[in-house]
């Protein structure tokens, strides 16, 4: 799964015209399309060719190199592109590729590729085919969508089959422009948008445009897109987009995603965009935009991650969104790897190294160590921007540093989302409204042609700035369609259960209704690799109907895939196609409605579920990085969810420094102190706190904290509890290191009996007892008893 695979066929046959350029045009476009930095493919046959041409391109070779990618895609679950440049025919209710021999008295099924008979046949005999792309520089190619043959249709409606064609029905192509204009688009890129690959659906318009392209491409055919199914995969890129409209160091990381998702269709919202650039100018910070649910507050800041935010002076150096339940050690790795990249960072880094001694750099919080630290020490005249979306998902701990820390930063603009961020003055914030209904129909304007239609999306956005776009998206994909019922809304949850409904018709063979549950309990936004998802439904054998007819093949990652396609706007997803593809929902009220959709038990269940699956990924050695890293990150949050707190704290991870690990478990203290202090699960918090605020060195603080304790635990669990038993060895050995050390040899002398009594002499905890007690009773001044006590042990 996530493999990319390319097949280029160039047929030339001069009995239906000359195409003296075909050989030129072919070789260029073959060569991009498998740079890794391009078009990003590896070869589509199984004895590793991926290109046809000249002579060689007879119709049964091109038949046989169809129907051999095809099969291999298939046994593979990859992905499959087929380009081919030559001569097309419209025949007996099928579009016809011609091969080198094709004779034009003699066009039929034996002496050329019937496309849309022959896809008909493939695609039903290979179901677990990750998604195919057609692209046809011929002559009246449109036609194999205009007129497709009987039964294509609904072969591809068991998967995501889309073409890109250089004409439409009724024109000629011309001297292989719809080749060149492809090279040259996956050669330089668009930068006409943010996104990270170059999207069939959206560039096949500005293909005709792209320049340069020789006089005779002039007026060329503007290239025509379909998906079969109804369905815009972003997982079929073309190629990667070298041009995106990104600041640089956001290349490559979670801040492209972010950017690309959020300023898709983005428009600038000057009357924001000006008082945001006022507060700039000023160099105050921390600036805080701010505002309700949907009001764009998250878009406004990612459209300064475009590298076009420069024209205005705005542009940022980093942009990390703050997951659900985050903490500023999670942020520091994303702000690091992203601020690494400017000369700025680098340099301040250096100097903050070579000031601080190595044992004060291990000992320090990984925040201060890869951010404050660093930014602390930039040279004269540097300055660094950060934006921070959802920063109001801190805990008030958790914000009231990083807002401290900023002031401390004064080279460093800090820029920050959330619905509420009263910690920021009144004076530098930007507040959005709850509704823009003018900025809103400006943007349905030109999201929607159809007056009708972009009325009825008007006022079911209700002026609301996000949801505007994505009911947008929803329509632009066929999941809202006009002239039926569907857009008779009076609600938005309606509007996403008819794209819901909408979905299920598109991808019948599709697990929709089990991705939906699995969504409802996974973060908004891009955080849940694919992995995870296609490893549930592998788990509960959640099989299409097709595997009874294949009952060799697991096709669940790929059917999996469809379900994501076939949901279209109501889903964020972040390295589509790849084998390192995030996806969740694409918004809170979308996440919400989801819950509200299939209720409270089921939504636990699934976090339930999740956690099971994490857990097993945390056990194995096989699992990728990126899929360890969120079982790590976030299985006590899954557990939590799921009503197994008890289960989510024993998995809380374990962080670098001993400062981050008491910052996040007062995280956790402030989440359940609700349940009041002498809770079981709140006991167990405040067990780790007193623990780690010894290990970061202030042991009298540590030792208040055990004190206060152990009566609470003594009179809820019973004195002989393991967790009393624990409490009072940390009493014990904070009393030594505040500089009693009788006390603590006192303290242990009685455990150790009680450990014997309620454990037995040979449990690990009594001989790590006996230990302690040699070593505080040499503390205490009496060396040979204790020499004594480590000789008996």
């Amino acid at each position: 799964m996530g493999e990319r695979r390319a097949l280029v066929i160039g047929a030339p046959n001069d009995r239906f015209g000359r195409l003296t350029f075909l050989p030129e045009v072919v070789r260029d476009l073959h060569r991009v399309v498998r740079d890794p930095q391009r078009g990003g493919c590896q070869p589509a046959l199984p004895d590793g060719r991926d290109l046809l041409l000249g002579a060689a391109a007879t119709h049964r070779k091109i038949v046989a190199a169809i129907k051999d990618a095809m099969a291999a895609a298939n046994r593979d679950q990859a992905t499959l592109f087929v380009y081919f440049c030559g001569h097309g025919v419209r025949k007996a209710e099928d579009f016809f590729l011609i091969g080198s021999d094709t004779r034009p008295d003699d066009v039929d099924l034996d002496t050329a590729f019937g496309l849309g008979y022959r896809l008909t046949g493939l695609l039903q005999s290979h179901p677990t085919l990750d998604g195919v792309m057609f692209l046809l520089d011929a002559c009246h190619s449109g036609e194999v969508v205009a007129n497709p043959v009987h039964g294509l249709f609904s072969a591809a409606m068991q998967g995501r089959i889309e073409f890109l064609t250089a004409t439409r029905a009724e024109q000629v192509a011309s001297k292989g422009c719809f080749s060149r204009s492809l090279t040259q688009l996956l050669t330089v890129g668009s930068p006409r948008t943010a996104d990270p690959e170059l999207l069939a659906y959206r560039e096949h318009a500005r293909l005709s445009q792209v320049p340069p392209a020789p006089s005779e491409c002039r007026g060329m055919a503007k290239a025509v897109h379909l998906s079969l199914n109804g369905t815009s995969d972003a997982g079929l890129w073309l190629g990667r987009n070298p041009a995106a409209d990104l600041r640089p160091a956001l290349h490559g990381t979670t801040g492209a995603d972010l950017v690309a998702q959020l300023t898709r269709d983005w428009q600038r919202r000057l009357g924001p965009l000006g008082s945001l650039a006022t507060l700039l100018s000023s160099e105050i910070s921390p600036i805080a935009i701010t505002g309700g649910p949907a009001t764009g507050k998250s878009a406004l800041l990612a459209g300064l991650g475009r590298r076009s935010a420069d024209d205005w002076g705005m542009g940022l150096d980093a942009l990390v969104s703050v997951r659900p339940g985050g903490t500023l050690v999670q942020l520091a790795d994303e702000l690091a790897d992203q601020l690494s990249r400017t000369e700025a960072y680098r340099s301040g880094k250096q100097r903050w190294q070579q000031a601080t001694p190595i044992t004060d750099q291990d000992a320090a919080p990984e925040f201060q160590r890869l951010i404050t630290g660093p930014l602390a020490h930039l040279r004269p005249g540097d300055r660094i921007r950060i934006g921070i979306d959802a920063a109001d998902q801190l805990d008030t701990v958790q914000r009231r540093r990083l807002i401290d820390a900023a002031a401390d930063l004064p080279q460093v603009i800090l820029l920050l989302t959330g619905r509420r961020l009263d910690e920021v003055s009144p004076t530098s914030r930007v507040e959005l409204p709850d509704t823009d209904p003018d900025a809103v129909a400006r943007l349905l304007v030109t999201l929607i042609d159809e007056p009708e239609t972009r009325c009825q999306v008007t006022t079911l956005a209700g002026g609301e700035w996000l949801l505007s776009r994505i009911l947008a998206g929803l329509w632009r994909a066929g999941q809202l369609r006009p002239g039926t019922a569907q857009l008779n809304l009076t609600d938005l949850p309606a509007a996403f259960d008819a794209a819901i409904a909408t979905a299920q018709t598109a991808a019948l063979q599709a697990p929709i209704d089990d991705v939906l549950r699995l969504l409802a309990a996974a973060p908004t936004g891009t955080w849940m690799p694919l992995n995870v998802l296609t490893a549930i439904l592998e788990r509960h054998a959640a099989r299409c109907s097709a595997t009874a007819v294949h009952p060799q093949l697991d096709a669940t990652a790929v059917w999996a895939r469809d379900a994501l396609v076939a949901l279209g706007e109501l889903v964020a997803r972040a390295e589509p196609g790849e084998s390192t593809e995030r996806l969740g929902p694409a918004h809170d009220k979308i996440a919400t409605h989801l819950a509200n959709r299939y209720g409270q038990a089921v939504v636990a269940a699934s976090h339930s579920t999740i956690a099971e699956v994490l857990i097993q990924i945390i056990a194995s050695d096989e699992a990728p990085v990126h899929v360890r890293a969120y079982a790590t990150a976030h299985l006590s949050e899954h557990l939590h969810a799921a009503g197994r707190t008890p289960d989510a704290l024993k998995h809380v991870p374990k962080l670098s420094t001993p400062a981050d690990n008491l910052a996040l478990w007062q995280v956790w203290h402030d989440r359940l102190a609700y349940q009041g202090e002498n809770h079981l699960d709140v006991l167990t918090v405040r067990s780790s706190i007193a623990f780690w605020t010894g290990e970061v060195g202030d042991a009298a603080e540590a030792l208040r904290l055990a004190e206060q304790l152990l009566p609470d635990q003594v009179r809820v669990l019973g004195p002989d509890h393991p967790e009393v038993l624990t409490t009072r060895h940390n009493v014990a050995f904070r009393v030594g290191e505040v500089g009693d050390a009788a006390g603590a040899l006192r303290l242990l002398e009685q455990l150790l009996l009680d450990r014997v009594r309620v454990l037995g002499p040979d449990h690990p905890e009594v001989l790590m007892t006996r230990n302690n007690v040699a070593f505080w009773t040499g503390q205490a001044g009496d060396a040979a008893g204790a020499l004594q006590l480590f000789e008996q042990l």
